[in-house]
């Protein structure tokens, strides 16, 4: 296990992940690709299945790209002013070879990249439907023949034509969601902290309780500090696309992903690596994972010798991966399979880990010795994702649709698992994946995140 190590690549790299979506879509929108002009294309998808993809990307996508598809907190995905984004990547300057995208392509960057940070989260005929939408969207005429995952006209397939972009509503200025930060005692009452009202996304106390860190979203995604205390907001990130909090132990830095290192920035999560810096903003940020693939921090162990952060892989989703933080910090993998893991915490004795799988066709919290993998027993058998197991809590906790549950794990000296019990219910903003979008210091209260209408 210890011999395998997560693949380097210079930090000039640039079409990874999210890019290359946008590169695709980017060459799309301008009709640069070599193919057929866009009324000798034959439709290789039916207008239902846009239909079904629109209101797959309304409910699952538009939150981030915009209704429009021109884009919120991420990037525009069609339109010029997604073109202008884009219009210095010539894919000939990555691949000297290169004779053109086919939808085969498109299509695989939307399994492995989409939604960021959670690839595989839709169902593969959801990716389906949504390729089809965004495909009518730029201007492919559908046609007679359903749209299969395999259908062999993804190969041979130009994204050679020309979309009807003046059928495009305008861009305007992104409209993000207006939320609250607020605490949520085990009986769901609510007392909102005196923060200003924004975009929040992942908050994270510090190990003395007196901070949280958070995602900001405006223009782009940063990372900032609050005083829990007085309210006071201070920005820790400036350069690049910056996401995932995460304080060390110690208190002294915050780690988060990024794309600072890239020679075009996305933005929202594309060629991301692990960085940390110092908490106070002072100095500059060092980077910690360098890999082909996207990374991004997930929990330290409780001897805040080693980092656990995850790994999108194009074929086995997200992977667990650990990072010591002593010698020569060779990262090596600690779960890869072809299921979605994550939403790591580990028990207060360093020996098991919980994480979410998907192995079952659905978001299950699991519980596994570590650092060996195995043994492995199921905790949820309903569902469950955003799990939380603070230090010295005898309980762990986690999400199931919209109720808050708790499920107590003792695992000295043997492992023994509780009944699930329901903690409260309540509308809070939910992660689109297994992250936690919440928090808590001793499992008696919750920061969580709250719109504001």
């Amino acid at each position: 296990m210890n011999g395998q190590t997560s693949s380097t690549v210079t930090p000039s790299a640039t079409v990874v992940g999210w890019v290359l979506l946008a590169g695709l879509l980017g060459s799309l929108g301008e009709g640069r690709l070599m193919g057929l002009p866009q009324e000798d294309v034959e439709g290789i998808y039916t207008a239902e299945q846009a239909a079904r993809g629109q209101e797959i990307y309304g409910a699952r996508c538009a939150a981030c790209h915009a209704e429009n598809l021109m884009g919120a907190t991420a990037s525009p995905i069609v339109g010029p002013r997604f073109v202008q984004r884009w219009e210095g990547m010539a894919p000939a300057a990555v691949n000297q070879d290169w004779k053109g995208f086919k939808v085969d392509d498109l299509f695989f960057a939307i399994r492995t990249t989409m939604p960021p940070g959670e690839s595989g989260l839709l169902e593969l005929g959801e990716q389906v439907e949504v390729l089809a939408y965004l495909l009518q969207q730029n201007g492919f005429p559908a046609g007679l023949m359903a749209l299969e995952a395999d259908s062999p006209v993804l190969k041979r397939t130009d994204l050679g034509f020309k979309p009807r972009v003046t059928e495009v509503v305008p861009a305007r200025a992104p409209r993000l969601e207006r939320r609250q930060l607020v605490w949520v005692d085990r009986q769901g009452k609510e007392e909102p902290l005196s923060t200003p009202v924004r975009h929040y996304y992942l908050p994270r106390l510090s190990p003395d309780g007196r901070q949280l860190a958070v995602e900001v979203h405006q223009d782009k995604p940063d990372i900032w500090i609050v005083d829990i205390l007085t309210g006071d907001l201070r920005r820790v990130t400036h350069e690049g696309g910056n996401r995932f909090p995460l304080w060390s132990p110690d208190g002294k830095r915050i780690l988060f992903s990024s794309d600072r290192h890239q020679e075009i920035p996305s933005g929202f999560f594309a060629g991301h690596d692990v960085f940390w810096k110092a908490a106070d903003g002072s100095g500059e940020a060092e980077r910690l994972t360098f890999g082909e693939h996207n990374h991004g921090p997930q929990k330290f162990t409780p001897d805040g010798n080693t980092l656990s952060f995850y790994e999108i892989h194009p074929e086995t989703y997200r992977d667990v991966w650990m990072l010591p933080l002593e010698g020569d910090r060779t990262p090596w993998p600690f779960l890869r399979t072809p299921h979605l893991e994550g939403g790591i915490g580990f028990s207060e004795d360093g020996r098991w880990m919980v994480h979410t799988s998907k192995e079952t066709g659905r978001y299950e919290i699991v519980i596994r010795a570590f650092p060996d993998s195995e043994p492995m027993r199921q905790i949820t058998t309903q569902g469950g994702v955003e799990v939380l197991w603070p230090l010295g809590s005898p309980e762990l906790f986690y999400r199931n649709g919209n109720q808050r549950m708790a499920v107590e794990v003792t695992t000295n000296p043997t492992l023994r698992i509780g009944t699930p019990q329901v903690l409260f219910e309540g509308d809070f903003v939910s992660s689109p994946g297994s992250r936690a979008n919440w928090d808590s210091m001793d499992g008696r209260r919750f920061l969580l995140v709250k719109r504001v209408e």
